[in-house]
Formats: C-alpha cells, sequence, structure tokens
C-alpha cells in the first residue's frame, strides 16, 4: 500500500473498498472513451463518466483523511492529482475534436 495510507483490512475485505472502486472505474472508463473515439457522443459520454468517477474519489478521499484512513498530506497530494486529472477530462469534454479518430 502507498506511503501514508492504511486501511483497515475491514475496509480492503468489504464489498465497496471506498476510493478504490472509483478511482479503478475512472481508469476503465477513459479506456472505453478511447475506443469509442469514432463516436462524438459516445466519446464525450464516457469522458462525463470519468469525470463524475474522480470527483467521487474526491470524495472519497476527503472521508478517507477525516476518519484518519489517510495522512492529511497524501490526502492533499491524491486530491490535487484528480483535480488535475478533472481539468483534462473537462478540457477533453469541452473540445472533443482534437481526440476524436478521423474518417
Amino acid at each position: 500500500m502507498a506511503e501514508g495510507i492504511s486501511f483497515s483490512p475491514l475496509l480492503l475485505c468489504s464489498p465497496a473498498p471506498l476510493p478504490l472502486w472509483s478511482s479503478r472505474s475512472v481508469c476503465a472508463n477513459l479506456a472505453e472513451a478511447w475506443r469509442k473515439r469514432r463516436y462524438e457522443a459516445a466519446f464525450v459520454a464516457k469522458l462525463n463518466n470519468c469525470e463524475a468517477e474522480s470527483a467521487e474519489t474526491q470524495t472519497w478521499v476527503e472521508f478517507a483523511v477525516k476518519c484518519n484512513y489517510m495522512d492529511v498530506e497524501s490526502g492533499r497530494e491524491l486530491y490535487g492529482t484528480y483535480n488535475r486529472i478533472l481539468g483534462g477530462l473537462v478540457n477533453m469534454i469541452v473540445n472533443p475534436s482534437p481526440w476524436l479518430m478521423k474518417r
């Protein structure tokens, strides 16, 4: 596990290990979006899913810090990383043309 982050065994074994699932969903949705670049609407829809999952991950990071599962500095760093991810996603959503496949 990453330095500064300690999840309890119960949390890791639960059906939904809080930030882990939403963060993995960001990657999975981005992979799907990339394969849908032929169709602008489908591409943007998947990017919107990425944006939502990224925001959810930030929320779970906040909870993890407040519940002492993650130290404050690690939480700030991870939250900031997701802010940068969100910025890139929003730019792609607003201007998808450069990313679409040319026919």
